[in-house]
């Protein structure tokens, strides 16, 4: 309740919207440790989600270029950073 409908689906492909890169993290909460960042337009697969955490989205995604890999948040109040392919 309270977070954005969302537009991911599991195992497909999204790519990082124009803008900032996402942050990762380690737990789908914001107080958890952050562990890189993904660029925007670059691809990831979503390995793991939807979690509904604190009103906000969360997706376990993994980096198609770096391998890197973490929870992220699919966008908030309104705006979303992660763009299904």
């Amino acid at each position: 309740p309270g977070g954005i409908p969302s537009l991911l689906a599991l195992d497909r492909l999204a790519m990082v919207t124009p803008g900032t890169p996402i942050r990762l993290y380690e737990d789908t909460s914001l107080s958890s440790r952050e562990i890189g960042t993904i660029a925007e337009y670059e691809t990831v697969e979503v390995t793991g989600g939807p979690y509904c955490a604190g009103g906000l989205v969360w997706w376990k995604v993994l980096s198609r270029n770096t391998g890197l890999g973490g929870y992220t948040l699919e966008g908030r109040d309104g705006a979303y950073w992660l763009r299904r392919l």
